[in-house]
């Protein structure tokens, strides 16, 4: 009888220590734990396009009434194997010129001698070279891979990285990048065949603007940017005419230009003294010609 008076008391004491059930939770499974699912990322905006350049579309006149009295700038032993493109030094106090073969890079005086050995060799299908002379970085345009390339100079060392994968809906192997100039932190780029002319913005990474070039009759050559009224100039290497072109960016053609130098790839042009300078991928020379102007 004492037992069961004990059992009872237990029994009663443990009744009185459990949680009371309500009549809401009567009769219901209790919820085990679960973690709650991470929230979903929001998505990405998407990344605004690159501005085009802010240069009108009117199409200004022609500052070139011909090209005359060309000469050749190279001794027989200063020839460049498979010269493509020209842009000038930082200082303008020469040329520098690059060769598809294994991308070399010289630099080149104006009266056509050039440093014995070059000072970059990427190994590369460098076609075309620009630089922008605040920074003093050349960019050089891929035509095996499509890719533009940087060149630096840190102490005392040449680098070089690629910096953008450019696509073109032309041929990457043999018709890919060929011309390239800067300006105002746009590169200009020719896409050799077939032709197109793609604006890369540098400070928004991106395209701003590209175009089939249709007044590029066979191959679209190294470019030039023309600050005296914002065009751009280029060479078609291998038409019959040897044709040296003046357009607006957006692609209206303003004057053509015969050329007795066959096989044109790079062109860079001084206003300033009325000089052109031309490389030559046939001869591997380098041609200069005097500009005049129209009055």
């Amino acid at each position: 009888m004492k037992k069961s008076f004990i059992c009872c008391l237990l029994a009663l004491s443990m009744l009185a220590c459990s949680d009371p059930v309500t009549g809401d939770d009567e009769g219901k499974n209790p919820t085990p734990d679960v973690e709650k699912p991470e929230p979903k990322p929001e998505p990405k905006p998407e990344p605004e396009p690159a501005p085009a350049p802010n240069i009108t579309k009117d199409v200004p006149q022609c500052s070139v009434a011909e090209f005359t009295n060309w000469k050749t700038n190279f001794a027989s032993s200063d020839v460049i194997g498979d010269f493509s493109g020209l842009c000038f030094n930082k200082d303008k106090s020469g040329l520098v010129g690059v060769s598809n073969y294994n991308g070399r890079l010289y630099n080149i005086n104006f009266d056509g001698t050039r440093e014995e050995k070059e000072f970059v060799r990427t190994g590369k299908d460098m076609e075309g070279v620009t630089l922008d002379p605040e920074t003093g970085i050349y960019y050089l345009s891929e035509e095996g891979g499509n890719f533009i390339w940087t060149v630096t100079e840190e102490d005392s060392k040449w680098n070089y990285k690629r910096l953008v994968h450019i696509d073109t809906t032309g041929t990457e192997s043999n018709g890919g990048l060929e011309g390239i100039t800067y300006h105002d932190g746009y590169l200009y780029v020719a896409n050799q065949s077939p032709a197109e002319l793609i604006i890369y913005s540098l400070e928004h990474q991106g395209v701003a603007l590209s175009y089939m070039a249709d007044f590029i009759t066979e191959c679209f050559s190294d470019l030039w940017f023309d600050t005296t009224n914002n065009t751009l100039w280029a060479v078609d290497a291998w038409s019959d005419n040897k044709e040296i072109v003046n357009f607006t960016i957006w692609g209206e053609l303003i004057a053509r230009f015969k050329s007795p130098v066959p096989w044109i790839e790079g062109i860079c042009l001084d206003f300033e003294n009325n000089k052109a300078w031309f490389a030559c991928d046939s001869t591997g020379q380098l041609y200069s010609a005097d500009i005049v102007r129209n009055n």
